[in-house]
């Protein structure tokens, strides 16, 4: 009988423990970026709440590379974890200030190739397309991206990597003319 309590115990700790645990990390994943506010538009297409885990944030300037534009529609897709299919895909609009946050699992590559999002940036009758290219080692533009955005100074033309054991955080700046 004695065994029986002891079992009982021990698994209503354990799962006690367990719920403790995943309240506790998934809390984390409503909680407010520092930098974050509600006007910030974001868009969560995260499908595990654990894992591999990329936030990418920016902002849209105009031509100049100068005045942040608000109301742009972005676009990304890239391939699912451990897939060759696109499946995650998205679309926000960015805030007064120019800025977005997107979420999303670490996407998969294709062999010999960096990790890559794509984005559609349009604004009334402009339209880019371009990507964002990466690894553990850093984040990347392409000649094409370089070449359209020249006009960013280089602290906001060139991506900055941010890397932790589960989340990559990128800072991936676009600029497109009105």
């Amino acid at each position: 009988m004695k065994n029986h309590q002891k079992r009982r115990n021990f698994l209503k700790g354990s799962i006690m423990a367990s719920t403790g645990a995943v309240l506790l990390h998934t809390t984390d994943l409503f909680a407010k970026e520092p930098f974050s506010s509600p006007s910030i538009s974001k868009t969560d297409i995260r499908t595990k709440l654990f894992g591999k885990q990329v936030e990418i944030s920016g902002r849209v300037f105009d031509g100049s590379g100068k005045n942040p534009l608000q109301n742009v529609k972005i676009e990304f897709w890239h391939l699912s974890p451990n897939s060759e299919k696109i499946g995650h895909k998205g679309s926000l609009l960015t805030d007064t200030q120019g800025r977005y946050i997107l979420k999303s699992d670490y996407p998969s590559k294709e062999m010999g190739k960096h990790t890559t999002i794509h984005f559609r940036v349009s604004r009334e009758n402009k339209e880019l397309v371009t990507e964002l290219k990466f690894s553990d080692f850093g984040a990347y533009i392409t000649d094409k991206h370089w070449e359209s955005h020249q006009n960013l100074e280089d602290n906001l033309l060139f991506p900055q990597l941010e890397k932790s054991l589960y989340k990559t955080k990128i800072n991936f700046n676009i600029s497109i003319n009105q």
